[in-house]
């Protein structure tokens, strides 16, 4: 079971990964999640996941602007499905 600072850190890792593929040409996100996530398969897959569902869907802050799902809210809603 890991602690809370360790999953903390791997949500940290997780968002920093998912922002920086999301900046990058969508032609290199695979390379570039591949190399950042360093083997784990689940990661990888979770972050194709996150990063194709943040293509086809935006999220609408209050004031109407668009704005990107952080995991944090993605985990929050995948709990509750």
């Amino acid at each position: 079971m890991s602690s809370i600072n360790e999953s903390s850190e791997q949500l940290k890792r997780a968002e920093a990964i998912f922002h920086e593929a999301l900046d990058a040409p969508e032609e290199d996100r695979l390379s570039l999640i591949e190399a950042r996530c360093e083997g784990d398969v689940n990661l990888v897959n979770e972050l194709l996941a996150l990063i194709e569902g943040s293509n086809a869907h935006e999220l609408r802050s209050k004031d109407g602007s668009a704005s990107w799902i952080d995991l944090s809210e993605w985990r929050e809603m995948d709990r509750t499905i």
